[in-house]
């Protein structure tokens, strides 16, 4: 079924108050076949925002491209940045409507964002000399193809997410540092290429922190 061959890909995504990682599983195939291993489903929405898609490939590159444009078009008609939760309200309205509409988008998604802070609120601590919350930091949301969202420090897509989890249960620290979050990604995906038969030969990663994004060497 369509269903179980999500379940092949795997995502997983990892938030601290510095940083979001994300990973992604690069095979691209259908039924026994696969066709590629370095296939980027860690789809770049702007500068600080990633959309990890698993699912149909031409849903999965459509639906990326779809909340792109439409993000983009609101920044220009307001003039301002779409924030990481405006984001994620957005894309779980989107697929809301799809899954009551007759041609559904069959993806899961997760949406990792490292938000600048609001110029009003920022503007509000510097006239003040106040260090109240900004608006600005880390957010993951987990969104589904039924339409659920729930925002949460670490997720995953895909049958070798539940080892991920698993392990993440198990070291996850909100502070933790950059470095020791990919020694966390490293010890997740070397459990799912040992639990998981399918072959999951290359995985994709990408950084989001107040630099920006940026993609590291395949894991």
């Amino acid at each position: 079924s369509t269903q179980s061959t999500w379940g092949m890909e795997t995502l997983i995504g990892i938030a601290c108050k510095s940083h979001v990682v994300l990973a992604a599983s690069g095979g691209s195939g259908h039924s026994i076949l696969q066709f590629k291993d370095d296939e980027d489903k860690l789809h770049q929405i702007d500068d600080n925002k990633i959309l990890a898609c698993a699912g149909s490939n031409g849903d999965s590159v459509q639906f990326s491209d779809y909340v792109a444009r439409n993000l983009a078009l609101s920044n220009n008609r307001q003039g301002r940045k779409t924030t990481g939760p405006n984001s994620a309200y957005f894309i779980r309205g989107e697929l809301a409507n799809s899954i009551r509409s007759r041609n559904p988008y069959q993806v899961n998604c997760l949406l990792g964002t490292f938000d600048p802070p609001l110029p009003e609120l920022k503007r509000l601590n510097d006239e003040t000399h106040q260090n109240k919350p900004d608006g600005s930091g880390s957010n993951l949301w987990y969104l589904d193809y039924l339409g659920s969202m729930q925002k949460i420090p670490y997720a995953t897509q895909g049958y070798g997410g539940t080892f991920a989890m698993a392990i993440l249960d198990r070291y996850y620290k909100e502070d933790q540092s950059e470095q020791e979050t990919l020694e966390q990604l490293k010890m997740c995906i070397a459990e799912v290429r040992k639990r998981i038969v399918i072959n999951q030969s290359k995985f994709i990663v990408k950084v989001i922190n107040n630099k920006g994004i940026t993609r590291l060497n395949d894991f």
